[in-house]
């Protein structure tokens, strides 16, 4: 990704697999028991891939949606601050870091999460973060729960990393 539009696009991909879902879920609601219902939410591939589109698991889908969105959010942001520089994304469950500049300078790590404590995401990012070679790391996160005083205690343990906090408003825009 080295351009606005290029994230504008995942973006508007991200838009139309959700609505898709939505649409889906919603007439499936209509016609189902409560029980079968809920079932299907759990285990049937009536989501989509928050980017291809491809059947998914419902509960992979909103989990994938809201870590792409921190990730396009993140190279918004280092495209803002790092012009003429290319970044490598990887969207969806995939090893790596989730943002890599093409020249390997700079590495990212990017969550959404309830609260930044959560299953050790947090730490676990810090972690593989210090092991890189790269002379810039970001985490950018979403956190649903978290204060700022709250998240200063953490961030201060790692003062070689960049923390950076997300914010989503109700129309997926970052």
């Amino acid at each position: 990704v080295n351009s606005k539009e290029q994230v504008a696009e995942l973006r508007n991909a991200i838009a139309t697999n959700a609505e898709t879902s939505y649409l889906e879920l919603h007439e499936r609601m209509t016609q189902m028991q409560a029980m079968d219902f809920w079932a299907a939410f759990k285990f049937d591939r009536i989501g989509h891939d928050s980017i291809s589109g491809q059947p998914q698991n419902l509960i992979e889908q909103i989990n994938q949606m809201y870590s792409n969105l921190v990730v396009l959010s993140a190279v918004d942001d280092l495209l803002d601050n790092h012009p003429g520089i290319s970044f490598e994304l990887q969207l969806g469950v995939s090893s790596g870091y989730d943002i890599q500049s093409t020249d390997g300078n700079i590495v990212a790590e990017c969550f959404a999460v309830t609260k930044v404590a959560s299953n050790s995401k947090l730490e676990k990012d810090c972690k593989k973060l210090i092991t890189s070679n790269a002379t810039e790391k970001y985490i950018y996160f979403y956190s649903h729960q978290d204060t700022e005083e709250k998240l200063q205690k953490q961030f201060v343990k790692h003062p070689d990393i960049t923390f950076k906090r997300v914010v989503f408003s109700k129309t997926l825009q970052t």
